[in-house]
């Protein structure tokens, strides 16, 4: 008896497909977009007493197992399936891997797994991938790791993450050169830094600057250029262009 319960649980953790079981269409149509993203496996049930077959169970429906996620928000709920799919709770360590520069890699390991990575190109986005990715991955530590070029860019993401997790700077003269952002964030989130302890000053050029107000004509098709404090706002990450040219215009 005991033999059949081990292979049957090995058989699980070698299936490694995610089941889905709910009469929601949207919901559905949510998991399974975001699943094929993550590049995992997922079958469509239909009924209940199939749930044994898979070793995790996305569902909306009244039902109870340690294989079970119940979807309130797809976001976060498909990712905390994603554990289950390697026969574990939680991860021991998260490192998200930051690939500071105009466009900015992002990665997420789970104790040395390679669960996601991404470019984004804004700092609100950087953001909310990060929100998600500390909410969504259950593991027992987190740790932000930041690629140290890019000093104005690393120093925005530092700014705007501090506080909401360990923030180490590794030296990106250890990771090899690669072409891809998202690449090198995964190398990165693999290399231990030097822990952050305060949010570090911020210096921004003339040029930068310029560079924003440039950039706010060309929305706004010249009909303004934001301020020197607008365009700061901007390169901080504290409001996006568009919010700045709306303000500006809302004044004139």
């Amino acid at each position: 008896m005991k033999k059949f319960i081990y292979l049957n649980i090995f058989y699980l953790l070698l299936r490694r497909e995610i089941g889905i079981l709910t009469e929601d269409f949207r919901i559905l149509y949510r998991c399974t977009k975001l699943l094929e993203e993550l590049g995992k496996s997922y079958v469509i049930l239909s009924d209940s007493k199939e749930a044994y077959k898979y070793p995790v169970i996305l569902t909306t429906k009244n039902i109870r197992g340690e294989n079970i996620v119940f979807l309130k928000n797809v976001d976060i709920d498909v990712r905390r399936a994603i554990p289950l799919l390697y026969g574990r709770k939680r991860f021991n360590n998260l490192y998200i891997g930051v690939d500071p520069g105009k466009t900015v890699g992002l990665a997420a390991l789970g104790d040395g797994l390679i669960l996601e990575k991404r470019n984004v190109y804004s700092i609100s986005s950087l953001k909310k991938f990060v929100s998600i990715w500390l909410e969504g991955y259950p593991s027992q530590n987190y740790t932000l790791r930041v690629g140290n070029g890019s000093p104005t860019e690393r120093n925005e993401i530092i700014m705007n993450l501090f506080g909401k997790v360990d923030i180490e700077v590794v030296d990106e003269r250890a990771t090899s050169i690669t072409k891809e952002d998202s690449d090198a964030a995964v190398r990165i989130a693999r290399i231990r830094g030097r822990k952050i302890y305060r949010i570090p000053s911020i210096s921004i050029s003339d040029g930068e600057i310029r560079n924003i107000q440039r950039l706010s004509r060309i929305e706004s098709h010249g009909k303004i250029t934001i301020s020197r404090e607008m365009a700061k706002k901007v390169i901080l990450g504290e409001i996006t262009l568009r919010d700045a040219i709306e303000r500006t215009l809302q004044k004139n």
